[in-house]
């Protein structure tokens, strides 16, 4: 019967690795919106109006696809957790 290697440890590590990048790829998406509507406080036209309309949806989309990520780093070490455990049980009835 074949045996498949995973090494779970580092399954995991990737998968928290995935999480800080997104932690932080939302705590700068954070600084910039925050920057840039300190920057355009002042001023006042039509192009700050499209500006602003279109930078607030690209941060936005930014921010979901940041999130997302999140909860695939999640998803990964949940599905590390059960597949490791799912492999100890099987393992645990062969022995029988």
């Amino acid at each position: 019967m074949p045996k498949y290697v995973c090494c779970f440890d580092e399954v995991r590590n990737i998968a928290e690795s995935l999480a800080k990048a997104a932690e932080g790829y939302i705590e700068d998406l954070n600084t910039y919106s925050k920057g840039i509507t300190a920057d355009l406080a002042d001023w006042d036209s039509p192009a700050k109006t499209s500006f602003t309309t279109v930078n607030a949806s690209q941060v936005a989309t930014s921010t979901t696809d940041a999130e997302y990520a999140t909860k695939l780093s999640e998803y990964i070490k949940l599905a590390a957790d059960k597949i490791e455990e799912l492999e100890k049980d099987i393992a645990s009835k062969m022995e029988i």
